[in-house]
C-alpha cells in the first residue's frame, strides 16, 4: 500500500522511531548490455557531512531485480548523514553473475527533499579468488 509515495511500513517506522533518522530512496540504473545484471548480494554505505551510515544491504525484491536495462529502487531508513558526498557499493560473488554494469545511482533524501547523483558507467567485476568487489563513487546534489 502506498501513502504519499511511500510504503505504509516506512511511514509507520518513521513515527515509531520519532523520526531520528531519514528515509532515503536509492535508485540504481543498470546498463543495457544483456550481461549487465547481477544476482549478488549488494550493499551501500553513504558518507555525508554529518556522518557515515552503517553498511546497508539492499534487499532484493521478489522477481527480476538488478537486471540489465532495469532501474531498481530500494527504500532505506538510517540516521541522517547530512549532505551525501560519497557512496560505497559492495557486492559479493553469490549467484551466477560475476559482473555488473551500473550506469548511475540516484539517492533521494525524503526528509530534506534533496537528490544526489553518483555516476558509475562501468563494470563491477570480481576477479577469481576475490570474495567481494567495492566501488566508491563521489556524487553531487542535483535540483
Amino acid at each position: 500500500m502506498k501513502l504519499f509515495g511511500l510504503t505504509l511500513i516506512s511511514v509507520v517506522c518513521c513515527f515509531i522511531s520519532s523520526c531520528d533518522g531519514n528515509i532515503y530512496l536509492v535508485h540504481i540504473s543498470n546498463g543495457d548490455n544483456p550481461d549487465a545484471g547481477t544476482n549478488a548480494n549488494v550493499s551501500i554505505t553513504m558518507y555525508g557531512d554529518k556522518g557515515t551510515s552503517p553498511t546497508i544491504p539492499l534487499l532484493v525484491k521478489l522477481g527480476d531485480t538488478m537486471q540489465y536495462g532495469y532501474k531498481d529502487s530500494f527504500q532505506v531508513f538510517t540516521e541522517d548523514v547530512g549532505n551525501i558526498k560519497k557512496i560505497r557499493i559492495e557486492r559479493d560473488i553469490v549467484g551466477d553473475s560475476r559482473a555488473w554494469y551500473i550506469d548511475s545511482f540516484l539517492i533521494s533524501d525524503l526528509e530534506k527533499g534533496a537528490l544526489y547523483k553518483f555516476l558509475c558507467n562501468r563494470w563491477l567485476t570480481v576477479n577469481d579468488g576475490d570474495t567481494k568487489f567495492v566501488a566508491e563513487l563521489v556524487g553531487y546534489q542535483t535540483d
